[in-house]
């Protein structure tokens, strides 16, 4: 890899306009009269493709975009230059030529993706455990081309879209259909039933849909792409049963992601195999459950409330003489969830502070509190949606305590999720937002809430730029997915519930 002499001095948006140069710096005299952002001078690299006696070849991004004839030309220039000096020129080989590009990209994303371009502490994933998709993904990257392909779409779109450059984000694109393409052959030929690199390249793919899915023409097409690979990741894990799932990448893949599947089952507000007693115990046999996975068992119980709530409603329809046996389960049911999720909050919950000693937001923040912040979100996400549900099944929702009342946390959610979104806490923050934004605006769209504080905040989070650059469509495409058909609703003559604001309350 090298950066070939001689090549023009100017400013890059001076060279792609073909227009003369002043060289001015910052920003050159010529953008400066033509009212335009000068893009710098940083120098593209060149990755040269060489052997003995042979003609050597450019691969830049210029290049692979059809100007080959001057890309050949500056590589020729490079190469007699580099010997008229003395200087060996060692040949880089196809493969490695390749394994550069990569290598290039991948290392800028991971420096965009992780809160300040670093991991979480190994305690901080074995008791949170948001980051398992990046450590199975980096210990398959070396062996594994087709994980190659699926890290490269998210590297070159990620990439490509903060420096503003639609050839490096059209090659993200490529990538990601290519990925799709090899997962398809995967279930073509039957190899993906017991494939780990099945199990990555889909939770990759998910992740692609999230942040670079959007679809112009169709609004909720977007999230139905990413619902369709969340039920075929489903599909694969059905297929290789909970026995197969318990030790090494096959059982991280499992942990990360299980969170993620249930916006199937909120979609279709049934629970499904995974709500199963043999699918929460079996695939922790080996390896014991951490504070996440109790907190996802318990995220499952009260998603399952949905079609619960649904069959309460035709008992009522249909005057079903046990529409009061059911719906005194159903609180019950809360009841003990209730008791589950104060008992974790005493028990497991991380320690996370959002604020400093003056009660204003903290600036300071490390991976590891990135990854506490984010699992106080999940709790909060599961007390919110469980508190909802609660309201509508018990005898008087107004003498519920303080903490059961879904403002709550629909503001902690809203307060919150613009500090884990700064600047430093990278493109993963953003990404962990989804499931808590999900679940706030899933609840707002649903239900009528009309207090103008929490509709505000969430309306501002959506009117970010960050936001409105990655999650944005994403957000928008998911709310017109799971509320195209209203949740059902229990009849007015089944429980009367005015929405009032507890100010004061505070979560357990």
């Amino acid at each position: 890899m090298v950066g070939v002499p001689g090549r023009s001095k100017a400013c890059l948006t001076c060279r792609r306009r073909r227009k003369g140069c002043d060289g001015a710096r910052p920003n050159c005299s010529q953008c400066i009269a033509a009212g335009l952002e000068c893009a710098g001078y940083a120098r593209q690299t060149i990755f040269v493709n060489w052997t003995e006696g042979d003609t050597p070849v450019a691969y830049s991004r210029r290049d692979r975009e059809g100007n080959t004839t001057n890309a050949r030309q500056t590589a020729r220039d490079g190469a007699v230059a580099r010997q008229q000096a003395g200087g060996a020129m060692r040949p880089l080989l196809h493969g490695l030529t390749r394994t550069a590009y990569v290598e290039r990209y991948n290392g800028l994303f991971w420096s965009q993706f992780l809160p300040h371009g670093k991991k979480a502490s190994a305690r901080a994933n074995d008791h949170c455990g948001s980051e398992g998709f990046l450590l199975v993904a980096e210990s398959m990257y070396t062996s594994q081309p087709a994980v190659q392909r699926v890290l490269l779409a998210l590297s070159l779109s990620t990439v490509g879209r903060s420096n503003r450059d639609m050839a490096l984000v059209h090659g993200g694109v490529r990538a990601y259909t290519s990925t799709v393409q090899s997962l398809a052959n995967m279930i073509a030929s039957g190899l993906s039933m017991g494939s780990d690199v099945a199990l990555i390249l889909v939770k990759g793919l998910n992740t692609f849909e999230i942040m670079f899915g959007e679809d112009h023409a169709e609004i909720v097409a977007q999230s139905r792409k990413l619902i369709s690979h969340i039920e075929g990741e489903i599909a694969m894990l059905e297929a290789r049963g909970p026995a197969s799932l318990q030790t090494g990448d096959a059982h991280e893949m499992l942990v990360v992601g299980r969170l993620f599947l249930l916006v199937s089952n909120i979609r279709t507000r049934k629970r499904s195999f995974l709500h199963s007693p043999e699918w929460m115990s079996v695939p922790w046999l080996v390896i014991p459950k951490n504070p996440r996975d109790r907190l996802v068992d318990i995220m499952f119980e009260v998603a399952g409330l949905l079609e619960d709530i649904d069959s309460l409603q035709a008992a009522a329809s249909n005057g079903d003489k046990n529409y009061e046996t059911l719906r005194l389960d159903i609180a019950d049911a809360c009841w003990q969830l209730d008791e589950r999720l104060q008992r974790w909050s005493a028990e497991d919950a991380p320690v996370v502070s959002f604020y400093d000693s003056a009660g204003s937001f903290r600036e300071a923040w490390d991976p590891d509190d990135y990854a506490r912040a984010d699992m106080v979100q999940v709790y909060w996400s599961a007390c919110l949606l469980l508190y909802e549900l609660m309201g509508m099944v018990v005898d008087d929702p107004q003498s519920l305590p303080a903490r059961c009342d879904p403002l709550v946390y629909l503001r902690k959610i809203g307060e919150t999720l613009p500090v884990i979104w700064t600047a430093g806490a990278g493109i993963i923050a953003t990404a962990r937002g989804t499931f808590p934004m999900g679940v706030a605006l899933y609840v707002l769209y649903s239900h009528p809430y009309t207090d103008p504080e929490i509709i505000g905040m969430f309306a501002r989070l959506r009117a970010r730029p960050d936001v409105q650059a990655t999650l944005g469509p994403f957000m928008d495409s998911l709310v017109a997915e799971l509320v195209t058909q209203k949740a059902p609703r229990l009849q007015q003559d089944m429980v009367t519930r005015t929405r009032t604001s507890a100010p004061g309350a505070t979560a357990q």
